[in-house]
């Protein structure tokens, strides 16, 4: 197309919007994020096969669905919290944004906290879930304090065999986002295909051009009740509801009225101007007190720390002796393992990720 065509058609666009023919399209942004993880190949663990194949097809479906999609297969400890930072930044950027985790793997408890494995997950001992696994409470906390709108959490966890883990229904029923409608699934051995709940969740998306999260809830329940091969073990139903699927009707503008005419004002008289004074006597400026500099700032949240921030943290916990790796601001499974001694020694949730307030303990350290 040569440019005076291209000319004369972007003239004509912008003559016929602004008569209100062709309407300009406004750049979106990202309005929902999800976050997809499938472990099956695990190291010590027996694997689930399933699990990578059911996260692929969930992202897809959500991809489709207009998410922006964080997807990951068979993490290790470290990738599981990068992953749920490259999760909690993009919320972080458009607060209010819808959201949805699908987290597809082995899961654990101990003294009623429920966990999810990564894949290099060893277990050797009961008490190594603390430092290898991952809190399901992390999972809730990254909704709420990035936070999110409307939401659903589905874990689709395989247990050990014997007793059922415990812990993942408290801790949902616990979390602090009105938006959220949480459901966990007990998988008992499922094919190599995908899972009943992954087929459930595609389905249901699929089901509506819009969807609410607590109906959604309630029609993957139904799906679900179905499979004899799933436990549901957890279902939390939101406070507030919006959509997950589909986009609000957009209303029409309300007609604009024409201006009213109004009568022109009469000139007001105005009165003689005083009599000048004489200028007044100038004073010498008065010094003000210089304020004391600020507190020290308190650290920021771990998805906001810079490189520097990452260091400081690793050399103090070098310094309590929690740590024993390099100072590289990496935050991989020996930091996390080594917050999570330090959080267990200062009576904290182990979650592995600081908050602010022990982020700004650790700083005072020297």
């Amino acid at each position: 197309m040569s440019l005076v065509v291209r000319n004369f058609v972007a003239g004509a666009v912008l003559a016929l919007a602004s008569l209100g023919v062709v309407q300009p399209v406004a750049a979106q942004s990202v309005q929902r994020v999800a976050l997809v993880l499938g472990n099956g190949t695990y190291l010590v663990q027996p694997p689930v096969p399933a699990c990578p194949l059911a996260a692929r097809a969930v992202a897809d479906r959500l991809r489709a669905a207009g998410y922006d999609v964080v997807d990951r297969n068979d993490v290790s400890g470290g990738g599981f919290d990068a992953a749920l930072a490259d999760f909690s930044g993009r919320l972080a950027k458009a607060p209010g944004a819808g959201a949805f985790i699908y987290i597809c793997g082995r899961g654990a408890s101990l003294n009623d906290r429920a966990f999810l494995l990564p894949v290099s997950a060893t277990l050797e001992r009961p008490t190594d879930l603390f430092t290898q696994g991952v809190l399901v409470k992390a999972i809730y906390d990254a909704l709420s304090r990035n936070s999110a709108g409307p939401s659903v959490v589905a874990l689709d966890v395989m247990p050990p065999s014997g007793a059922k883990p415990t812990g993942f229904d408290t801790v949902a029923q616990a979390a602090s986002s009105d938006g959220m409608a949480a459901i966990t699934v007990f998988e008992a051995s499922p094919g190599p295909a995908g899972t009943p709940m992954s087929g459930a969740l595609i389905a249901t998306l699929g089901s509506a051009p819009t969807i609410e999260n607590g109906a959604f809830l309630t029609a993957l329940q139904q799906r679900l009740g179905s499979t004899s091969a799933s436990t549901i073990a957890v279902v939390r139903q939101p406070k507030t509801t919006g959509l997950v699927v589909g986009r609000p009707a957009v209303a029409p503008p309300p007609p604009v009225a024409p201006p009213v005419a109004t009568p022109p004002t009469p000139p007001v008289a105005q009165p003689p101007a005083p009599p000048v004074s004489a200028p007044p006597v100038a004073t010498p400026p008065v010094a003000t007190p210089v304020a004391p500099p600020p507190p020290e700032a308190t650290m920021p949240e771990e998805d906001l720390m810079t490189l520097e921030h990452r260091r400081r943290m690793q050399e103090a916990l070098k310094l309590l002796g929690y740590y024993t790796g390099p100072l590289d601001g990496v935050f991989g499974p020996e930091t996390r393992a080594a917050i999570r001694r330090f959080q267990m020694q200062t009576m904290a949730e182990p979650t592995g990720r600081l908050t602010p307030q022990q982020a700004s303990r650790l700083a005072t350290v020297r």
